[in-house]
């Protein structure tokens, strides 16, 4: 394990177009609450995550939560700015 403690520590690797792969199991981040959809959300172009395949409804599942997911993120900097 890397020990990635939260999933936004890989994040980066979100921007190889080639990655279809990615193993975090055994990283603290794994314990995260939604951690398959946030994974799936961030990494678009994944066919597998942790050794099982991605299907059609777990990406539009993790779309549709990550999309929610960012919209709140958003909404809470901005209340943070007021």
């Amino acid at each position: 394990a890397n020990r990635i403690r939260k999933i936004g520590q890989a994040a980066c690797l979100s921007d190889l177009p080639n990655l279809r792969s990615i193993t975090l199991h055994g990283n603290p981040c794994e314990q995260t609450n939604n951690y398959r959809l946030l994974a799936v959300g961030i990494f678009t172009t994944i066919k597998s995550l942790d050794f099982t395949t991605i299907t059609a409804i777990d990406r539009e599942k993790a779309n549709t939560f990550y999309r929610r997911h960012l919209a709140q993120k958003e909404q809470r900097r901005s209340a943070e700015k007021e």
